[in-house]
């Protein structure tokens, strides 16, 4: 299988494990990735054909700077890999004018001096007549905002980390690691591999390679459906923008314009749902159970409320306790760093934690703004 020694492992090639393998190989570094299912899976959290990217975060404003950078790095890979990976369609937050989705992205623009719209009632009305909301519902834009198609993204990843001499092995189990002051060695269903560092990005699958830590990461089941709407035009690309609306204080419903090589209109629910784990989540889908979530939101925030299911898809979440990602050293090991519980809202950020992790690899630290993110907000 080649040699077992190299400059970084990255345990999970998924989403952050990609663009880690990516980034570090890019660099000049020996890089091995170890991924336990195939290369790439849908088993995780990297599918389903879009994924909202926005600037305007109404979670914090703390993640703006990183989602400048994001943006930029989504650009270079669309360029270096000729892939269309980003699509700017808008974002159009809706909620009652005290939602966090609104207040948030607001306050969030303002920070960091973000262009943006606010949308009366009747603004809504007129402008995007898609939507059939409450009376006292106004609405955000953000005219930069979209969606990444995170399989193509995926491929770019893996594509030029395998071009610029990253290994990449799929199908190995991933059994143990160990760290001294001179490196780690992963034990796996392969062998044993050695390296100066170790990356752990294993999304779901990070409470079994963590160990003890003073944090509880929670794995949940969500679901998507695509639903053909009786009038197609006002649902298309180029016409819908990418959409929230708030439900509940902090979460709510989200959707996609209709894509010509994926049918339907995207909807989903951001929300943790059932607790589960990779090994016991019930990965099909039952129409009786997981249809009537999305079908509220057609019947009570969408004019097509009649839309006919085409599909239902599940993922998983993997949640910190607090919503926010967890990227820091492990406790006590200099030479391991890790990077979960993204909560369902990191895939957009994919190439900025990618390069982060391969500053934390290769330098020891990063100039991009993380502190807010470390484990210690936990202790």
């Amino acid at each position: 299988m080649g040699s077992n020694q190299v400059d970084v492992i990255v345990v999970g090639v998924g989403t952050m494990g990609a663009a880690a393998a990516y980034h570090l190989a890019k660099r000049g570094a020996s890089v091995l990735g170890l991924e336990q299912h195939a290369i790439p899976h849908a088993l995780g959290a990297h599918h389903g054909f879009s994924r909202a990217i926005r600037s305007a975060y109404y979670e914090h404003p703390n993640y703006v700077p990183l989602l400048q950078r994001a943006f930029a790095l989504w650009e270079d890979l669309e360029k270096t890999s000729g892939l269309k990976i980003i699509h700017r369609t808008g974002g159009l937050y809706m909620g009652a004018e005290d939602a966090v989705f609104i207040t948030g992205a607001t306050r969030a623009a303002n920070e960091h001096g973000l262009s943006y719209e606010l949308l009366s009632h009747s603004d809504l009305g007129g402008r995007f007549p898609q939507f059939s909301l409450p009376s006292h519902y106004a609405g955000f834009l953000e005219k930069d905002a979209g969606f990444v198609v995170p399989e193509t993204a995926m491929s770019a990843h893996l594509e030029g980390a395998l071009a610029a001499g990253a290994r990449l092995l799929g199908h190995v189990q991933v059994e143990g690691w160990d760290s001294t002051s001179t490196g780690v060695t992963v034990h796996t269903s392969q062998g044993r591999f050695t390296a100066k560092h170790l990356i752990l990005t294993a999304g779901a699958w990070s409470p079994s390679l963590l160990g003890s830590l003073p944090i509880t990461l929670t794995v949940t089941r969500q679901t998507w459906g695509w639903f053909w709407p009786n009038s197609t035009a006002p649902f298309s690309y180029g016409t819908l923008p990418t959409w929230f609306v708030e439900s509940e204080p902090g979460y709510g419903y989200y959707g996609f314009p209709m894509m010509p090589d994926n049918p339907g209109l995207k909807i989903a629910y951001h929300k943790p749902g059932e607790p589960v784990t990779p090994s016991t989540v019930r990965r099909e889908v039952c129409r009786e159970s997981d249809e009537p979530p999305l079908r509220h939101c057609l019947e009570h925030y969408l004019s097509q409320r009649d839309g006919d299911l085409l599909a239902l898809r599940t993922c998983l979440y993997t949640n910190s306790p607090d919503g926010h990602f967890v990227i820091d050293a492990y406790p006590d090991k200099a030479n391991v760093t890790m990077a979960c519980g993204f909560s369902g809202h990191g895939f957009k950020f994919a190439p900025v934690i990618g390069e982060m992790l391969a500053e934390f690899a290769l330098d020891g630290r990063s100039n991009l703004p993380v502190e807010f993110l470390r484990m210690s907000r936990f202790l």
